[in-house]
């Protein structure tokens, strides 16, 4: 009996990832649907008010300080661009996840560089923690609208659930350097 069990746990094993991918590439391909819709407006709000994040991204270089960055730029965009909208919030929202997104890249080819200073081989930890983070971030943030009904609000929820976690990860990724530098 326990050899049917591993056998069927091998059967099953498969045929979860499988629709793990599926559901990863049907979530990617509605982000894009409705991030394509926002197009024209995040490129003019990221010339507009980028600078705002930059700013205080510069500013704010420790990561413990970094935090009080987020938000800052889409919030001063829907102040400023009159966000009764959902979709002019969700513009202002995925122009600063795409400054956010900079950001990232950025401290990752830094953690990454600093990492490989170290002995051992913690810059592919860093390299396999990134790729579970980014899997783990669409998961999440498909987590706000499950049954896929997504509606102009849940757009906006699952935009804010993207600014937040990339801002949180960059913050991370700075605080790893932070540490690293610390202990030399």
């Amino acid at each position: 009996m326990a050899d049917d069990t591993r056998v069927g746990l091998r059967i099953m094993q498969p045929k979860r990832e499988i629709l793990m991918k599926r559901s990863k590439i049907l979530f990617i391909v509605i982000c894009l649907t409705f991030l394509h819709a926002a197009g024209a407006d995040v490129d003019e709000y990221i010339a507009k008010y980028g600078d705002i994040l930059d700013n205080c991204y510069e500013f704010n270089r420790a990561g413990d300080r970094l935090e009080q960055c987020s938000e800052r730029m889409s919030g001063s965009c829907v102040d400023i661009e009159g966000g009764g909208s959902d979709a002019r919030m969700r513009d202002c929202i995925l122009a600063e996840t795409t400054v956010w997104e900079k950001y990232l890249n950025l401290e990752y080819k830094k953690a990454m560089a600093a990492l490989k200073e170290w002995p051992g081989e913690y810059d592919q930890t860093l390299l396999e923690a990134q790729r579970a983070w980014i899997d783990f971030r669409y998961a999440h943030c498909w987590l706000v609208d499950p049954v896929g009904h997504l509606g102009t609000y849940q757009r906006l929820q699952v935009a804010e659930c993207f600014q937040a976690m990339t801002a949180e990860r960059t913050i991370e990724l700075r605080e790893l350097q932070d540490r690293l530098q610390e202990s030399r």
